[in-house]
């Protein structure tokens, strides 16, 4: 078999998504192995949904900003101070903005085998994801930007 792209070439590997026959310098370009087409339009989806995922972000921190500062002082509350109420303000609005990147790496960890929960089983297991995707979501919030931004700089 040739390669799709160099008819003089051999093909040591198939595109993982059309199914093209790719040749050594075709095939090393994307892992796994893709042909120029199909690794453009997934490079596009990646940078564009690296670009969706820092705008919510972004969203994210400023309606959690907004709500946890109207939270804070809103009440005539003199229990905490003024450096509290910010601190407390800029942290929640960080775990509001990290929960979905800690929701989305417990459902990568998370197995199949919950499936078959009784509804008394899922409103536990949602409880738990609930609150564990905040704890989470503190380590990969900066990790998942940092992805983020990579992509868009590569493209």
């Amino acid at each position: 078999m040739k390669c799709f792209y160099h008819n003089d070439r051999d093909a040591v590997a198939q595109c993982s998504e059309c199914g093209k026959f790719l040749c050594s310098d075709c095939a090393e370009k994307w892992e796994p192995p893709l042909c120029p087409s199909c690794g453009k339009s997934i490079s596009s989806y990646n940078r564009s949904s690296a670009a969706a995922s820092l705008i919510l972000t972004v969203i994210l921190l400023v309606l959690g900003g907004l709500f946890t500062g109207f939270m804070y002082f809103s009440t005539d509350s003199t229990f905490y101070s003024f450096g509290e109420k910010i601190f407390g303000v800029v942290l929640y609005s960080y775990m509001i903005a990290g929960f979905p990147a800690g929701w989305r790496k417990l459902s990568g960890l998370t197995s199949r085998l919950f499936l078959a929960l009784p509804v008394v089983g899922w409103v536990f297991y949602f409880g738990i994801k609930i609150g564990l995707s905040a704890i989470v979501g503190l380590v990969m919030l900066p990790v998942e930007t940092v992805k983020a931004i990579r992509t868009l700089k590569q493209g």
